[in-house]
């Protein structure tokens, strides 16, 4: 049995808050509890999982959850989870990129695209694993395959030139090493795939997903 590990999406000060735990393996029902830390404050952890309530103080906030099966096997996982200030001006424009796990279809703003490799889920870990050429292209990045090396540099936002390099934890951000939460891998046709964690923590981008539908929703905001 294994609790899925993705940290709950961001929430905002003030706004209604959702977000449901999930776990994989051994036998239902699962009991979730918090087991080290601090939740948000405003957001409570009921024992199916569900997390909810309205966040009421913004900051990035560590805890442990628990999930117990009927046979009192458990798993453990620390998250992250951060709560924003509410934004003082409202978007103008957005780019919303839709993907869908095991799905070619994608969609940005609405007009449909077919990609040549599909957003997936590591069955031993969890993870939410997605197309960083794709995304970031879509985001009004340059992305360049540089074959000798086996890296990725992506220039983004006219300033900032980031690195990856297959099969490291290790990438830069102009030059400063940073560690991200798996590394890149290469699936068939030649696709660099990132945890979905990288597109919000690196590239700053809002992040959503949805287990019920399997979809993936990537928002930022130009102006």
């Amino acid at each position: 049995m294994r609790i899925d590990t993705n940290n709950p999406p961001d929430g905002v000060v003030g706004e209604d808050y959702t977000h449901s735990f999930k776990a994989r393996g051994g036998r239902k029902p699962y009991t979730f509890t918090l087991t080290k830390g601090n939740l948000p404050d405003g957001l409570n952890l009921a024992e199916d999982g569900t997390l909810s309530g309205t966040p009421s103080q913004a900051g990035t906030f560590k805890y442990t959850v628990t999930v117990t099966d009927r046979r009192n096997r458990t798993s453990s996982h620390e998250f992250t989870h951060v709560i924003k200030e509410p934004a003082e001006e409202q978007c103008k424009e957005w780019i919303e990129i839709i993907l869908t796990i095991d799905s070619f279809e994608a969609t940005v703003n609405g007009q449909l695209y077919i990609l040549d490799a599909v957003p997936y889920i590591e069955d031993e870990t969890g993870l939410i694993r997605v197309p960083i050429r794709f995304i970031s292209e879509n985001l009004l990045a340059y992305v360049e395959w540089i074959h000798d090396n086996w890296q990725v540099v992506i220039k983004y936002d006219g300033d900032t030139e980031i690195v990856l390099t297959i099969g490291l934890k290790e990438i830069l951000v102009n030059g400063e090493r940073i560690d991200i939460e798996a590394v890149p891998v290469l699936r068939k046709p030649g696709r660099t795939f990132v945890p979905l964690s990288f597109v919000r923590d690196v590239l700053g981008a809002e992040v959503n997903y949805n287990p019920e539908t399997g979809q993936v929703i990537i928002r930022r905001c130009l102006h």
